[in-house]
């Protein structure tokens, strides 16, 4: 059918019918749309689940070594204690012993808690009337003290006494701190560790210091009391020092270097 063919097919049709037609379409139109609408609400969360999956099959990839099997799951590298004949014979030497942390057992218990059973955990009925049976199973635990609320502070009576040959009077000295200092001896000590051994800002020393042992001390106290230690221990590192001047060996490094391509 041309156009001018259907031109003259809807000049026939009257006013009302053209209408109802148009409506009908119009209808039509507006399901298709709405359809269309949850068709690609449904892309789009179709797309964000995909992008998940291959999120975290990624993830499983990156965490694996470069073998196809992790090196946990692997057999014949001493998981399975099976098939390892030379096992502690390889290059000469001898099996070397773990070097993961000590068994706790062997160390001596300071305390002794009892963990009490109040319901069930299967079907949480209360058991706090029900006798204990005979047989126990036990937990070594190895933890640090709480956090104390509370710093310890000790007044120090310094004895006085009178010399009968020169008549001078001698005030005991205290090894609880440094002379004219209010902080003790345990506290410069941590504090000169942080500071020495793990390089840690006097800001971070002042909250650590505050928080797991409410002791408050400034940055400038702090700063002021470790050039003070320092001054102190100037002695043992002259020593320490002449002591790396006429050693044999200075400086020693195992750090591994590539040379012309190969590991020196």
């Amino acid at each position: 059918m041309t156009t001018k063919e259907k031109f003259k097919y809807f000049f026939k049709w009257t006013k009302i019918v053209l209408i109802e037609a148009f409506e009908k379409l119009q209808k039509k139109y507006q399901e298709l749309e709405e359809q269309n609408k949850e068709q690609r609400e449904e892309i789009i969360r179709l797309k964000a689940e995909l992008e998940k999956i291959k999120i975290k099959s990624i993830n499983l990839e990156v965490n694996k070594p470069s073998s196809k099997k992790p090196e946990w799951d692997k057999k014949g590298v001493g998981n399975d204690g099976k098939g390892n004949k030379n096992k502690g014979k390889g290059r000469g030497h001898k099996a070397r012993k773990g070097a993961g942390n000590r068994g706790k057992d062997k160390k001596e218990v300071t305390r002794t808690i009892k963990a009490t059973i109040d319901k069930c955990d299967n079907c949480d009925r209360d058991l706090t009337e029900e006798p204990a049976l005979e047989s126990s199973n036990e937990r070594i635990v190895e933890d640090i003290p709480d956090i104390v609320q509370e710093t310890l502070i000790t007044r120090i009576e310094l004895e006085k006494k009178c010399c009968p040959d020169c008549k001078a009077v001698i005030t005991a000295k205290s090894i609880l701190a440094l002379p004219k200092s209010d902080i003790g001896l345990n506290a410069s000590v941590l504090i000169c560790y942080f500071w020495v051994a793990l390089s840690m800002p006097l800001t971070r020393t002042r909250d650590y210091l505050q928080t797991f042992f409410s002791l408050k001390i400034s940055t400038s106290g702090l700063s002021k009391h470790v050039i003070r230690i320092a001054e102190i221990m100037k002695p043992v590192y002259q020593e320490i020092l002449k002591d790396i001047k006429i050693g044999v060996t200075l400086y020693a490094d195992e750090t591994g270097w590539r040379v012309r391509g190969k590991n020196w």
